[in-house]
């Protein structure tokens, strides 16, 4: 079962895309419903999985009657829309009734999403290493920008893409870290935050903030292992620091220079391997509203011109109605996994460590995709939105399971009473 969950989860986060429409993603959530489901007995549909299906059909009338009043609109919203359906459908379903008939314990399904993320991890450090390999995978995962010598896209289509799922990684590592005894996670944490050195600069200033937290946390509640990681962790962050994250800011936020950093002093010339835009430049060029009412309203069905920004681009695609449908997706989402982690912080010892962490990571994880769309668009995209519906319908499936299976301690009995 294990294995069938991995190939699932794998194909599912990484399937490969072809002739920019193809899109194999979506064959992991078959591989799931075909393989998996036969050896659930009585699957169910839970209804937050129905609530969240029908904001996400409501997502895509809102686009299919953008597209039929708009005569220069564009068919890759609707694409991306129906992919975003349909793998929440048939993800969300797989996933809530493995959890739900405990066919795979959360432990077992938090390693298997560690082992998805640091084979992408892995795909960066040898594309650094072997620069033959970006040509041979770009078509494959659709990647179609340029090259750089220090920076690798992994099995994603972006550099800033693969990036982030490291520190997703990272976060899930660590908190794997801090319950459970286990070397191995806390390797992970070091590794995953290391090599978003060599994706982009956002995703290390997001890992730097992730490293901060981590740090505090454990030198305050964590047992000596974890002090000792989060001491090399920090003379690690230190150490990249200097070297190339403030040369980097200096390129970036002009104040920085004010301070006498040069950042064309890097002898490996990391800075000049990365894009040099100033913050300035940036505001002025990407963000861009729509001109007309009726656009900013209900959207044009189009891309946004000269934008990478993620709220940018939904309103141009569906308006500031279809963007009020996608944050009612999240906030559903959120909503159930903040829930599971508040009766987990409430139940009495014995309680699922792991469904704790599931429901954790899901609410975080959509806290930073509202952040990180200010650089790119991640709402409904492949593999995020993957990631965080297993996250949030494993761990609802997995709470009902504990809630049917909770044995209730009469209070005199807990009491020492008799």
């Amino acid at each position: 079962m294990t294995f069938l969950v991995f190939l699932t989860v794998f194909v599912a986060l990484f399937g490969p895309k072809f002739f920019g429409v193809i899109d194999l993603s979506t064959f992991g959530c078959v591989v799931g419903l075909v393989l998996i489901l036969p050896r659930i007995r009585s699957a169910v549909i839970p209804r937050e999985l129905t609530l969240v299906s029908f904001l996400l059909l409501l997502i895509m009338a809102h686009t299919i009657l953008v597209i039929v009043g708009n005569g220069d609109a564009e068919l890759y919203p609707l694409l991306r829309h129906v992919r975003a359906t349909a793998s929440t459908l048939l993800l969300g379903f797989v996933f809530y009734n493995l959890g739900r008939r405990k066919q795979i314990n959360s432990r077992k399904l938090l390693d298997v999403l560690l082992l998805c993320l640091v084979t992408n991890a892995i795909v960066i450090v040898a594309q650094i290493e072997f620069p033959s390999l970006k040509p041979l995978m770009a078509e494959t995962v659709g990647f179609d920008k340029r090259f750089v010598v220090l920076r690798g896209f992994g099995l994603t289509a972006g550099y800033d893409t693969a990036g982030y799922l490291c520190v997703f990684g990272a976060i899930i590592a660590a908190m794997c870290a801090y319950s459970w005894k286990g070397v191995r996670y806390q390797a992970l944490v070091l590794f995953f935050l290391a090599v978003t050195v060599f994706t982009s600069r956002s995703t290390m200033a997001l890992a730097l903030l992730v490293a901060a937290s981590i740090i505090v946390l454990y030198l305050a509640n964590g047992r000596l292992s974890l002090r000792i990681n989060a001491t090399i962790l920090g003379l690690s962050g230190i150490t990249v620091a200097v070297l190339y994250i403030i040369p980097l800011l200096a390129a970036t936020f002009s104040f920085v220079r004010d301070f006498g950093v040069d950042h064309r002093t890097n002898e490996l010339d990391f800075v000049g391997s990365f894009a040099a835009t100033e913050l300035s430049k940036w505001k002025e060029s990407m963000w861009i509203l729509p001109d007309d009412a009726m656009t900013l309203l209900v959207g044009a069905g189009t891309s946004a011109p000269q934008s990478d920004l993620g709220y940018v681009k939904v309103v141009f695609m569906v308006g500031l109605f279809g963007f009020a449908w996608i944050m009612a997706v999240y906030l559903a989402m959120f909503l159930f996994c903040k829930r599971i982690w508040s009766q987990c912080r409430s139940a009495r010892s014995g309680q699922d460590e792991g469904l704790k962490i599931l429901a954790s990571c899901a609410c975080i994880f959509i806290v930073v995709l509202l952040a990180i769309n200010v650089k790119n668009l991640y709402f409904l995209t492949r593999i995020y939105h993957e990631l965080i519906v297993i996250l949030v319908f494993f761990a609802v499936g997995l709470n009902d399971w504990s809630v049917s299976h909770r044995v209730v301690i009469p209070p005199e009995i807990s009491s020492g009473r008799k």
